[in-house]
C-alpha cells in the first residue's frame, strides 16, 4: 500500500531549507559513513507497511506533516485499490478538466481523426491565435497518453 503525506511548507520542485540529509539506501555506496543531501522533495514507497509508518512517525518528530493515508490521487492521477492488491490508475476527472478548460464539454465524441497514412506538410497547416494555449493543451493532452496510450498517435 501506498502511503501520501503532506509536509507543511514543502513544495513538489522546490528547494529544501535548512538542507535535509538522509542514510543512503542499501547498497548505494560501500562507505557507511556517507550520507545523502536532499536538493529537491523526495517520494517515498516501502515494501513494508510497518516500515512506511515508521518513517512517517520518524518525519514528523523533525517536520509539520499531515497524514493522508493510502494514496488515492497524485498530480492528477486517480488510484483505485483493487481487492487482489493490485490498483488501477484513471485521469477521468483530469480529462473532463481539460474538456471544461478548452470549452468542449458539448462536443461530440468522434473516433480519432487522424489516418496513419497521412501526410501532413508546412503550407497545410493554419496557425493558431494563441500558440502558448495550443502547446499548453497538446502537453496535457501527452500527459493524458499516461493512463490512455491509445491516444498516443493522434496526440503525438
Amino acid at each position: 500500500m501506498t502511503y501520501q503525506i503532506d509536509i507543511n511548507n514543502a513544495f513538489l520542485h522546490g528547494d529544501l531549507s535548512p538542507p535535509v540529509s538522509m542514510q543512503q539506501p542499501p547498497g548505494f555506496s560501500a562507505d557507511s559513513t556517507l550520507v545523502c543531501r536532499l536538493n529537491k522533495a523526495i517520494y517515498v514507497i516501502g515494501s513494508s507497511l510497518f516500515l512506511v509508518q515508521d518513517f512517517i512517525k520518524q518525519l514528523s518528530l523533525y517536520f509539520a506533516l499531515k497524514d493522508l493515508g493510502p494514496l488515492h490521487y497524485f498530480l492528477g492521477i486517480e488510484v483505485s485499490w483493487l481487492k487482489n492488491n493490485s490498483i488501477h490508475l484513471s485521469q477521468a476527472k483530469y480529462i473532463k478538466d481539460l474538456i471544461r478548460r478548452t470549452n468542449m464539454v458539448n462536443s461530440k465524441p468522434q473516433p480519432s481523426p487522424i489516418f496513419s497514412s497521412l501526410r501532413l506538410t508546412d503550407d497545410e497547416s493554419v496557425s493558431v491565435d494563441d500558440p502558448t494555449l495550443y502547446q499548453s493543451i497538446v502537453g496535457a493532452l501527452q500527459y493524458a497518453t499516461i493512463t490512455r496510450p491509445e491516444i498516443s498517435f493522434s496526440i503525438n
